[in-house]
C-alpha cells in the first residue's frame, strides 16, 4: 500500500515567554510636616518701640470780645496734621519670613480732648464771625434808611434855601445903593467955606 501523503495540521507547540525580574520598590521618602518645620525655625524677638507720651494741652487765655468796627477773616489756630511714615520691620529666618508694620509719626497723636477743643474753638470763631456780619448788615441798612430820609427832607428844603439866599443878596445890594445915594446927597447939602460968613463968626466969638 503506497503511503498516503496527508497535510500536516497546525502544530500546537507552546511558546514560553521569559518572565522579567521584579525590580525592588523604593521606600517612600518621609514627608516633612510643614507645621513642625515652621515651629523649629527660630524667630527673632521684636524690639518694643517706646511710645511717646502725649503733650498736655495747656489752657488758653480767653479771647477778647469781638469788635463791631473791624470785620476780618478769622484764622484757625489748629496745628497742622502730622505726616505719618510707615516703618516696616522684616524678620527673615530659614524657611520663611514674618512682616510686622508699625505706623510712626513725627508728632504725638492728638488726643480726643484736644480734637474736641479744636472743634469747639472753630465753632466759637464761626459764631463770632456770624455775629459781626449780622451787626454790619444791620448798620448798613440803618444808614441807608437814614440817608433816604435825609434826601427826602432836604429835597424840598435846599431849593427854598437857595431862593432865600438870592433874595437876601438882592436886598443887600439895594441897601448898599441907598447908602451910596444918601452919602452923595449929604455931601451936596454940606456948606462950603465960601458960604460961611467970617464976620458972623467973629461977632459970635
Amino acid at each position: 500500500v503506497p503511503p498516503t501523503h496527508s497535510t500536516p495540521g497546525p502544530s500546537f507547540a507552546l511558546q514560553v515567554t521569559p518572565i522579567r525580574e521584579l525590580t525592588p520598590v523604593r521606600d517612600p521618602a518621609p514627608v516633612r510636616n510643614p507645621i513642625l518645620v515652621r515651629d523649629l525655625t527660630p524667630v527673632r524677638e521684636l524690639t518694643p518701640i517706646p511710645e511717646r507720651e502725649p503733650t498736655p494741652v495747656s489752657p488758653r487765655p480767653p479771647s477778647p470780645p469781638p469788635r463791631t468796627e473791624e470785620v476780618g477773616p478769622t484764622t484757625s489756630t489748629r496745628p497742622p496734621s502730622p505726616t505719618r511714615h510707615t516703618f516696616v520691620h522684616v524678620d527673615i529666618s530659614e524657611g520663611g519670613g514674618d512682616f510686622v508694620s508699625s505706623p510712626q509719626s513725627n508728632e504725638a497723636p492728638q488726643t480726643p480732648a484736644a480734637t474736641a477743643a479744636g472743634e469747639a474753638e472753630d465753632s466759637a470763631a464761626l459764631t463770632a464771625l456770624s455775629l459781626k456780619l449780622d451787626r454790619c448788615l444791620h448798620m448798613v441798612t440803618t444808614l441807608e434808611n437814614e440817608l433816604g430820609i435825609t434826601k427826602k427832607v432836604l429835597g424840598g428844603a435846599v431849593p427854598k434855601l437857595v431862593i432865600r439866599v438870592k433874595r437876601l443878596e438882592g436886598l443887600l445890594q439895594q441897601q448898599k445903593r441907598k447908602l451910596r445915594l444918601f452919602d452923595s446927597e449929604g455931601e451936596d447939602a454940606t456948606p462950603t467955606e465960601k458960604d460961611i460968613d467970617l464976620a458972623a463968626l467973629h461977632t459970635l466969638a
